[in-house]
């Protein structure tokens, strides 16, 4: 069995390679076009149909790029699963409307952005050359912040012998294989995924009991089971372009750039802003709107896949009752700063629904209730 393990993960490693390669390749042949486009508009008198053309296959390529990096990150996400629906002889999936909002959110956070573009790319001949403005925008916004999303390294701890067992016991449930755990050690009592790995934390381990404990990794298994991390990766995509591009208009002394900008650059940028940031605000943030709302459905999603792979619901409402999202304020691991699902949300308590990545505790407790109940109101 170990061997096996081996023999997939080094294909999935080289798997993984040529699509960085093919990723990284097509960015740099979208942007290489799109220079020369540029320069050739620049010296031209007038936008000629070679100019046109390839502006808009650098599009191309860029959108390529997007969409291979879109498989690299499915690819990458961890084990796939085929978690259960019932629970003895209930029922207890989500339900259709909810699976319905989760299509049409992830639909439209990424449809919306990316119809406008296209549809200003080719109902205007020089419709590129409004589009690769804000692209260029949005990559130079990431910088940013690259450094504050950079993941950190976990500390490893020796805690948590009972992890392993309950890991292996869900995974079987689940028809997956068993992904990597890293224990951390932190005084928060938190869980998340990222990159395919499950994350613990010390103060988690030494709050919950055990079936507390099964529940919440039951929880974050469903996340990686689900793809839910490479799907909230797609899903976010254009709402960070968008908005990226807005803050490097508004704040250009934060750009990564390799001189510092000088006084021209800087108002020119607040130039491009002046018809860039509403038309960035408003697509950026009805996308990030979407992205917020499928978030919360598949938190929703995620808690129902572990009551039934445990078939204890009341053990995750448990859970939830003693992690306390105030408690995660003073975390050594700063979880706003990793792109991961946590169990509970980080520093989000005096926001508007809308703006919640996840719904409110009281809430997926009384679902979690209302399932239990449903289990015991007679014998299965």
């Amino acid at each position: 069995m170990s061997r096996r393990r081996i023999i997939i993960t080094r294909a999935a490693a080289q798997e993984g390679s040529a699509l960085g390669i093919a990723h990284k390749g097509l960015l740099i042949a979208g942007t290489v076009m799109l220079c020369i486009a540029c320069m050739l508009l620049d010296v031209a008198d007038g936008e000629d149909p070679v100019t046109q053309a390839l502006g808009r296959l650098g599009l191309g390529a860029l959108l390529l790029g997007f969409v291979v990096r879109v498989i690299a990150s499915f690819r990458g996400a961890g084990p796939a699963g085929e978690l259960p629906r019932m629970v003895g002889r209930r029922r207890l999936s989500s339900t259709r409307a909810l699976r319905a909002w989760m299509a049409a959110t992830l639909t439209l956070a990424v449809g919306i952005p990316l119809v406008v573009a296209v549809a200003v790319t080719a109902l205007s001949p020089t419709g590129w050359t409004w589009v690769v403005p804000g692209v260029a925008l949005g990559a130079m916004g990431k910088g940013i912040e690259h450094s504050a999303r950079r993941r950190r390294r976990s500390e490893e701890s020796d805690k948590g012998s009972e992890v392993p067992v309950l890991l292996e016991r869900l995974c079987m449930r689940a028809d997956m294989s068993t992904p990597a755990v890293v224990i951390v050690s932190d005084r928060v009592a938190t869980a998340w995924t990222a990159a395919g790995q499950l994350h613990l934390t010390t103060a988690l381990l030494e709050l919950l009991d055990g079936r507390e404990l099964e529940a919440v990794i039951a929880h974050e298994i469903a996340h990686i089971a689900h793809r839910d991390a490479a799907v909230m990766d797609v899903a976010n995509a254009p709402s960070r372009l968008l908005l990226g591009g807005v803050s490097a208009c508004v704040h250009p002394d934060r750009l990564r750039l390799p001189s510092s900008p000088d006084f021209r650059e800087k108002a020119a940028l607040r130039m491009i802003g002046l018809i860039y940031v509403p038309v960035g605000l408003l697509l950026g943030w009805s996308s990030r709107l979407l992205v917020l709302g499928l978030s919360r459905a598949r938190e929703l999603s995620a808690d129902t896949a572990a009551a039934t792979l445990t078939g204890r619901p009341s053990a995750l409402a448990s859970a939830l009752m003693k992690l306390d999202p105030s408690r995660l304020s003073s975390s050594r691991t700063d979880l706003r700063a990793i792109e991961a699902l946590c169990i509970v949300e980080v520093g989000a308590s005096r926001r508007g629904r809308l703006l919640h990545t996840h719904p409110p505790i009281s809430e997926r407790i009384e679902r979690l209730q209302a399932m239990e109940a449903r289990l015991q109101a007679r014998p299965l």
